[in-house]
């Protein structure tokens, strides 16, 4: 069974994230930002349903990006959205695709789900 072990510190909100699986799928592995991703669910559903949906997203959402390494989930993941920016603006999609075929600049947006630029939690 999949367990987070989520815990505050003081009223900050601090969060400490610790995955652990004994799936046969096998691990989850913590990466930077993952805290970010968690804690929109504990300041906008609270502590006892903030930890149940933050499990139910690690293991069924966002399960590829916690891999051992980001190869078989999120470089797919990114690969795609260029794809679909060159079909939405192909100009941009030039511009950026000067830099690679990896959008790398927007690794934390992707990972932290845009957690870093919510203003309104009431509105998530």
């Amino acid at each position: 069974m999949h367990i987070i072990k989520i815990s505050f510190i003081q009223s900050q909100h601090n969060i400490q994230s610790d995955s652990y699986s004994s799936e046969p799928k096998g691990p989850l592995y913590y990466f930077q930002g993952y805290h970010d991703f968690v804690s929109v669910f504990y300041l906008t559903l609270g502590e006892n349903l903030g930890f149940y949906c933050a499990d139910a997203a690690s293991n069924y959402l966002i399960r590829d990006y916690m891999l051992e390494n980001f190869e078989p989930g999120v470089i797919p993941a990114l690969k795609l959205m260029m794809k679909l920016l060159k079909s939405i603006d192909e100009d941009c999609y030039n511009m950026i695709s000067m830099g690679g075929d990896i959008p790398t600049f927007s690794l934390s947006w992707f990972l932290t789900w845009y957690s870093h630029v919510i203003n309104e939690f009431a509105k998530v």
